[in-house]
């Protein structure tokens, strides 16, 4: 993804933060992810014979290409530290890392994985490559705009003082030509669609009691877009970027 703000190009890259191997974590995590179910059900019963794969590292993998260390630890010091260098030397400015809820609250992706733990890990790999960290809110369960207010409460006063922390001007602030718009930390929050329009802005329309703007939580929140009439997560929810995942038409 590339984001330009008034100065200079941002290119972000999604980095997944939640594979692990024996050595490093005592067993694989999602490199043995079972098939998931396509969401539409007419091309689901095409594939209703993979219904119970699971796949078996190390030969084979959860994965749509081998690495070239094969099935790594996201928790490795070293995988992380060669994969900032890498995104350093292509002209990736940022990875976005996957996050997956607080883990003092005990949440967790689908397969049971908690990548809380490992964001500081990738952001002092960061810092030692001169690469930045976005931060990607991931679904959990019950997840909500309130129990986002509470994370972001939480991601603020943990990592904002890493310097390798994603921070930009919000582009509604930049576009009134102010000079003195603040540098926020950047989240972009995958499935934002699965809330209404009406429940975001009360987390990020200003002027309401339950809004982080204006507040020491304020962020630059950038949206998950799958169809045109998501648009509204940005002009009624207050989400101040898209994260477009193209439609057809």
């Amino acid at each position: 993804m590339c984001i330009r703000d008034s100065s200079r190009p941002e290119v972000h890259a999604f980095y997944y933060l939640w594979y692990g191997e024996p050595r490093v974590d005592g067993g694989y995590l999602h490199w043995n992810h079972r098939i998931l179910p396509h969401w539409t059900p007419h091309i689901q019963r095409q594939y209703d014979h993979l219904k119970d794969f699971t796949h078996s590292p190390p030969g084979y993998l959860h994965a749509p290409f081998y690495p070239m260390r094969g099935p790594y630890s996201s928790s490795d010091p070293e995988v992380l530290a060669a994969h900032m260098a890498q995104m350093r030397a292509h002209g990736i400015s940022a990875a976005v890392v996957s996050w997956t809820g607080r883990e003092e609250v005990g949440t967790s992706d689908t397969q049971g994985v908690v990548t809380d733990r490992v964001v500081p890990l990738a952001l002092r790999a960061a810092e030692q490559h001169g690469i930045k960290i976005a931060i990607h809110l991931e679904p959990y369960h019950g997840r909500s705009p309130r129990t986002i207010h509470k994370d972001l409460v939480y991601l603020h006063a943990r990592h904002q003082h890493s310097a390798a922390l994603l921070k930009m001007k919000r582009p509604s602030c930049v576009a009134t030509g102010a000079t003195d718009c603040p540098s926020l930390p950047v989240f972009y929050v995958y499935d934002s669609y699965h809330n209404a329009v009406s429940e975001w802005g009360e987390l990020l329309c200003e002027g309401r009691p339950g809004s982080i703007r204006g507040t020491k939580h304020d962020s630059v929140m950038i949206s998950t877009l799958l169809s045109p009439s998501d648009q509204q997560l940005v002009t009624e929810g207050c989400f101040d970027v898209a994260d477009c995942w193209c439609w057809d038409k």
